[in-house]
C-alpha cells in the first residue's frame, strides 16, 4: 500500500473539501485521533489518488489508510479508490441489504450522482431484479424509484441488461435520447439525464449491476469508467464475503432454532408422559385392587373392561411418545448382540394367549435361529417382533396360521419374517401402510388397534440400522420382515426383570414387621399405595408429599424401603435419592423409583445413582407386591 500511495501521491478524502484540507489536518493532528474520529462519525472513507503530489504527506496518508483498514483498488490510469472494509459499515453485523443501501449512498454522494441502484441476477428466471435503490432527498425521483423497483430486465434490455450481457461498464450521456432505455418517461419526470452502469463481478460471473444517474448531461469519462469497473470487482468481493457470512449466520440460527425446538419437544414429552400416566396409574391401580376382591362375575367383567380400556390407552400413549422421541432424536437405543431364538420365544409366548383365543396356530422354525445373533436393542427388537406377531394374529382369519421364521441374506444380514394366512393387502393400500393412525379400514371391521404400531416398528427398525418391509398378496396373506446386521455369536443375558405380574402367583406375607416410606405428592397415588398395603398389617406405611419432609422422615424412622416419586414440589426425586445415598445412616436403604417418566436413559441413570429398582406408572400392582416381598424379606 505504501508504494501505491507513493506512486500516486495526491489524495482526496470524502470528508474534506480538498486535498489541502486533509493534508493540513494530517500535519496538525494526530493521525490515530483523526482515524478514530472518522470511524466514530461513520464517514466511509474514499480516497482517490493522482500522480504529481508532494510525497511528504504520503507517510501520514499511509498510516491513516492502514488505521482505517482500507483496501486499494488501482486502475490503469493511476487513480484508485479505497474502501474501509473494517469500517462499521462493513462489519459482520451489517446485513447484505443494509450494506447495499449504504454502498449506494456512499458512492452517489462521493462521486456526485443523484440516484443509484443495485440489480441482482436471478439465475433461475434469467432476469435482473432491483435489489436496492437510493436517491438524493433533493431529487424528486420517487416515481422513477418506484418504477425501477417493480421492473425486471432480460439480458440486453435497458442499461442494466446491456451491462449484464456485455460484462463491461456503460456510459450514457442522456438516457432520454437512448433507444434502449425503457424507463425514459419516468427519468424525464425526475429530470435525470446522464447514467453510468457497471457490473458487480464474482470471479468471471456477473452477480449484479450498479447504476448511477445525474440530472446533468455528462460526456463519457474513460477514467471514471475504468475506476467504477474496479469498484465493481471490489464490491463483488465484499458481497461474496457478506453472503457467506449471512449463510453461516442463517445456518447457525437454524441450528439454534432446531435445538431449541428439540429441547421444547423433549420437555413437552416428559411432561405429557407424566401428566398422562399419573391419572392412568389411579384408574388402573384401583381397578386392579377391585379385581383382587371377592366380587360377582358381572363386577369382575366390568373391571376387566376398565383394565382393558386403560391398557389400550396406555399402549397408545407409549406409541405416540416413542414416535415423538424418534422424531426429536431422543430415543435411547442400545445396540448389542441379541440372540434371535431367545427374542422369538419371548415374543411368541406373549402373543400365544391371543392366538389361542382366535384359534390361530403359531408356527416357528427355531432350529434356523439357533445361535444366530443380530445387532439390536433387545427391548426394541422384542417390541417390533411382538407388534408384527400380534398384527398377524389380529388380522388373520379364524383358524388361520402365523409363521415366524429366520434366514440369513446374501448380504450377511438376518431377516426375521412373520407370515400370516389373512386376507392380504391390496397394492394401493400398501403405500399407506406405514402412515401413523392409518388403519386401512380395519376400524370398520371392529378390530382393535391404534394405527401406530407399524409406523413405530418401521422407525425402530431404522433406528437400529435395519429395515422393515412387507410382501402381500390379496387372498393369500402377508409377510412382514425386519432385516438387521448379523453379529458374532454371544450369549445374551436373559431379561431378569420380574415377571410376577404375568404369573399371577400369590405374594407371600412377611415374617416380621417392616416400615415403608412413600414419598409421593399425588393424593390418588398415595391412596392407591395405602389401599394396596391395607391387607398387609406387617408393613407400617409412612408418607410424605414433599422431598424435604421425606428426608426428615427417613432420618427419624430409618425405614426398610422407600418408594420415591420423581416429580415433587420442593426437592426433586433424583436430588432426594442422591441425598439418601450420601448419608451413611441412610445409604443402605433400598429405594424404588415410581415414576411416569419411562425413558431408558433416565432409568439407567437413576439405577447407576443407587436406585434399587425403577417401576413405571401406571403400576402393575402384582409386580409391585412381588418386589416389596422380595426386598423386605
Amino acid at each position: 500500500m505504501r508504494k501505491q500511495l507513493e506512486d500516486h501521491g495526491d489524495v482526496v478524502q470524502s470528508e474534506h473539501s480538498s486535498i489541502d484540507a486533509l493534508v493540513a489536518e494530517l500535519h496538525s493532528a494526530d493521525v490515530s485521533e483523526l482515524a478514530a474520529r472518522l470511524v466514530r462519525a461513520k464517514h466511509p472513507v474514499i480516497v482517490v489518488a493522482h500522480s504529481g503530489r508532494n510525497s511528504a504527506t504520503v507517510p501520514a496518508l499511509v498510516e491513516l489508510c492502514e488505521l482505517l483498514g482500507t483496501a486499494v483498488v488501482e486502475s490503469v490510469q493511476r487513480a484508485y479508490m479505497c474502501f474501509p472494509f473494517r469500517h462499521p459499515l462493513f462489519q459482520a453485523q451489517t446485513t447484505l441489504k443494509d450494506a447495499d443501501a449504504k454502498i449506494l449512498q456512499v458512492l452517489c454522494e462521493c462521486l456526485g450522482w443523484e440516484v443509484g441502484g443495485i440489480w441482482k441476477v436471478d439465475r433461475d428466471a434469467n432476469l435482473l431484479r432491483c435489489l436496492e435503490i437510493w436517491h438524493d432527498p433533493k431529487t424528486e425521483a420517487a416515481e422513477f424509484v418506484a418504477d425501477s423497483r417493480q421492473r425486471t430486465f432480460a439480458p440486453g434490455v435497458g442499461m442494466p441488461g446491456h451491462v449484464w450481457s456485455h460484462g463491461e461498464p456503460v456510459w450514457i450521456s442522456d438516457v432520454l435520447k437512448d433507444p434502449n432505455f425503457p424507463r425514459a418517461p419516468m427519468a424525464a419526470k425526475a429530470g435525470l439525464h446522464a447514467a453510468i452502469g457497471f457490473p458487480i463481478k464474482l470471479g468471471q460471473n456477473v452477480y449484479g449491476i450498479i447504476e448511477f444517474f445525474s440530472r446533468e448531461i455528462r460526456e463519457p469519462d474513460v477514467q471514471a469508467l475504468q475506476m467504477v469497473g474496479d469498484i465493481g470487482i471490489k464490491i463483488g468481493h465484499f458481497i461474496e464475503r457478506k453472503e457467506a457470512e449471512d449463510t453461516l449466520r442463517e445456518r447457525d440460527l437454524a441450528k439454534l432454532t432446531a435445538e431449541q425446538a428439540n429441547r421444547a419437544k423433549s420437555e413437552f414429552l416428559s411432561r405429557m408422559s407424566h401428566e398422562l400416566r399419573t391419572p392412568l396409574n389411579a384408574i388402573l391401580g384401583f381397578a386392579q385392587l377391585l379385581d383382587m376382591d371377592s366380587l360377582t362375575p358381572g363386577q369382575h367383567e366390568s373391571i376387566a373392561r376398565i383394565l382393558h380400556g386403560g391398557k389400550h390407552l396406555l399402549n397408545l400413549i407409549n406409541e405416540v411418545l416413542d414416535i415423538s422421541r424418534i422424531e426429536a432424536g431422543r430415543l435411547d437405543i442400545s445396540l448389542e448382540p441379541v440372540l434371535i431364538q431367545e427374542c422369538m420365544c419371548e415374543a411368541l409366548d406373549l402373543v400365544r394367549p391371543m392366538a389361542a383365543q382366535r384359534h390361530v396356530e403359531l408356527r416357528s422354525d427355531k432350529t434356523k435361529a439357533e445361535g444366530v445373533c443380530v445387532y439390536a436393542d433387545r427391548q426394541r427388537l422384542r417390541q417390533v417382533a411382538l407388534n408384527l406377531l400380534s398384527n398377524a394374529v389380529k388380522y388373520n382369519r379364524e383358524g388361520g396360521a402365523v409363521t415366524l421364521a429366520c434366514a440369513t441374506t446374501a448380504e450377511g444380514r438376518v431377516r426375521i419374517s412373520v407370515t400370516d394366512t389373512g386376507p392380504g393387502i391390496s397394492p394401493e393400500k400398501l403405500a399407506r401402510l406405514f402412515t401413523p393412525f392409518e388403519r386401512l379400514g380395519a376400524e370398520q371391521a371392529g378390530i382393535e388397534g391404534t394405527g401406530l404400531g407399524l409406523s413405530l416398528s418401521k422407525r425402530l427398525a431404522e433406528a437400529m440400522h435395519g429395515t422393515l418391509g412387507v410382501e402381500s398378496m390379496v387372498g393369500k396373506g402377508s409377510s412382514f420382515w425386519i432385516e438387521l446386521q448379523a453379529a458374532q455369536h454371544q450369549l445374551a443375558a436373559s431379561d431378569s426383570r420380574s415377571e410376577s405380574a404375568a404369573t399371577g402367583k400369590a405374594v407371600p406375607s412377611l415374617r416380621s414387621a417392616r416400615t415403608l416410606l412413600c414419598i409421593e405428592d399425588n393424593l390418588s397415588n398415595l391412596a392407591l399405595i395405602e389401599k394396596l398395603l391395607a391387607g398387609r398389617p406387617e408393613i407400617t406405611l409412612l408418607s410424605a408429599m414433599q422431598g424435604q419432609m421425606g428426608m426428615d422422615l427417613a432420618r427419624q424412622h430409618k425405614p426398610d424401603l422407600i418408594l420415591l416419586d420423581l416429580h415433587l414440589p420442593d426437592l426433586g426425586g433424583e436430588a432426594v435419592l442422591l441425598q439418601l445415598k450420601a448419608e451413611p445412616t441412610l445409604r443402605d436403604i433400598p429405594v424404588v423409583i415410581l415414576s411416569a417418566e419411562a425413558s431408558e436413559s433416565q432409568i439407567a441413570r437413576l439405577r447407576t445413582s443407587g436406585a434399587h429398582a425403577y417401576l413405571t406408572k401406571p403400576l402393575n400392582l402384582k409386580q409391585l407386591l412381588a418386589l416389596l416381598s422380595e426386598t423386605l424379606a
